[in-house]
């Protein structure tokens, strides 16, 4: 039926485009979490640092 069609590309071109996609989205899934969790983390710290006189 497609024995004249020939593609550009190949199943390891796929591959490879799909893994640069998935690196280059979880960059910024990582920095919106990064973003979430940063002023939680300074504040356990600074809750630390702040009770450990009182201890």
């Amino acid at each position: 039926m497609f024995e004249g069609v020939s593609l550009p590309f190949t199943v390891a071109d796929l591959v490879e485009s799909g893994f640069e996609l998935i690196g280059l989205v979880s960059t910024f899934v990582l920095l919106g979490l990064a973003f979430m969790f940063a002023p939680k983390i300074i504040a356990l710290i600074r809750q630390a640092f702040s009770n450990r006189g009182k201890a």
